[in-house]
């Protein structure tokens, strides 16, 4: 009995540490609307963002917002209908594709268009979109996500978003999916009271007002963007802009701040120029020593050899790579010191290759002036033809250098010449009678 009930008994505390280590995991919970804001499925796939031209009127009273959207788009595949994103309690007011009204379906933050008609592959498009109501306010910006409607230090209004987190759905209809970037950019408007300034991307195009009271402040920015990135700044602002060198000539600088830090931000903005130099120096810097780590070969030619492997260390003067240049081959040989004053550049010179059994005439290029302390001698070259590719790096070749010339004598065997009392002679056959 005692047996089987300690038995028992250690069954049961392992049931009981695998229960509370299960109690203990806490579980994420995806839905649906998850799913439909974070996949790409052929709602999305068949079309691509290129540019979002985007009009906004905020009202700080009642914080509300409302605008327009044009969403400059590619087609990449036949698409009968179109997802886009817009969190609620944001609506979507119209749309309208060739300047037609279509129709839409609204699921939780996700709004489906019906395309009335096939639309070319390839193709460029423009959806025009229409959208108004209260944003998502961020409570505690910018951790937690939304629109701000806040008042400066001076008790004035401030507006922005901060939707890094939420996406940019939380106030304008778009592809909320961070696969695609507008290719060209975006275009922002704010329309906002002529007594406060609106910022937004990019440079300032200009600025106009359509209505009296507003202003409508256009910026643009020309490069790839994120959707969350597209953000409004509006309230007391005020500008300054300076010029600095860059690399490739003079770069704009243009800072907008509240109008209660401009002293502190000018201040700011000379310490930012001279970081830009500092970072500039330190660039240059890595660059020269990223500049050191490249194996440079002083010639031209054909890498022949590669001494080193992937992984490998290495130091200066370890072997790398063997290149050989076969339009600059040339032979290289070594004369005794007791020639030196025989051979001269310009000599004739025959150069005997013993394992082509080949030979062939040339002249010195070459001829040293300093003696090898090693062995006495000096070193001499003859260059090869660069179109005869029968000659390969560091073949044996024998230099025959003509040291002696002269045109006025006869060459004959050494045993024709004779020894006599006056001296030496050879006998020479002469034809008499024909």
């Amino acid at each position: 009995m005692n047996r089987k009930f300690k038995l028992l008994t250690l069954f049961g505390f392992l049931c009981s540490a695998v229960t509370f280590g299960q109690l203990g995991e806490k579980k994420e919970v995806f839905t649906h609307g998850d799913t439909l804001r974070g996949s790409l499925n052929p709602d999305r796939t068949w079309w691509d963002v290129i540019k979002y031209s985007i009009l906004v009127t905020p009202d700080y009273e009642t914080k509300t917002i409302k605008g327009k959207v044009d969403i400059r788009f590619k087609v990449l595949a036949p698409g009968k209908r179109m997802q886009v994103d817009l969190q609620e309690p944001m609506e979507l007011t119209k749309a309208y594709l060739h300047n037609k009204k279509i129709s839409y379906t609204r699921e939780g933050n996700v709004y489906y268009l019906a395309i009335p008609e096939n639309l070319q592959k390839g193709k460029m498009e423009t959806l025009a979109l229409a959208f108004s109501g209260n944003p998502r306010v961020a409570k505690r910006p910018p951790w937690d996500g939304g629109w701000i409607f806040q008042k400066d230090e001076k008790g004035r209004p401030w507006m922005s978003v901060a939707c890094q987190g939420l996406g940019a759905s939380v106030w304008y209809p778009c592809k909320d999916h961070q696969s695609d970037e507008p290719d060209s950019g975006a275009v922002l408007m704010i329309t906002v009271p002529d007594t406060l300034v609106a910022v937004g991307n990019g440079r300032l195009i200009n600025k106009k007002s359509f209505s009296p009271g507003t202003m409508t402040w256009r910026w643009e920015v020309k490069n790839p963007i994120n959707n969350y990135n597209i953000i409004p700044y509006i309230g007391k602002y005020v500008n300054f802009t300076d010029t600095v060198m860059g690399e490739k000539g003079k770069l704009d600088m243009s800072y907008w701040v509240l109008d209660y830090n401009l002293e502190k931000a000018q201040k700011q903005f000379l310490q930012a120029k001279t970081n830009k130099e500092s970072l500039e120096k330190r660039l240059a810097t890595v660059n020269e020593q990223l500049n050191m780590t490249r194996i440079k070969s002083p010639i031209n030619g054909t890498v022949d050899n590669v001494g080193i492997k992937i992984g490998q260390s290495v130091a200066p003067g370890v072997p790398a790579f063997r290149v050989v240049n076969f339009e600059a081959l040339k032979v290289k040989g070594e004369v005794a010191e007791s020639n030196i004053d025989k051979v001269q550049k310009g000599n004739d010179v025959i150069i005997e290759f013993p394992d082509l059994k080949k030979s062939i005439k040339g002249k010195v290029d070459y001829s040293g002036k300093a003696i090898s302390a090693l062995n006495r001698t000096f070193n001499v070259e003859v260059r090869l033809n660069p179109k005869d590719g029968q000659y390969h790096p560091n073949m044996v070749a024998v230099l025959k250098i003509a040291d002696y010339s002269n045109n006025n004598s006869y060459v004959v065997p050494v045993g024709a010449v004779m020894k006599g009392t006056e001296g030496e002679y050879i006998f020479i056959a002469l034809s008499e009678n024909g």
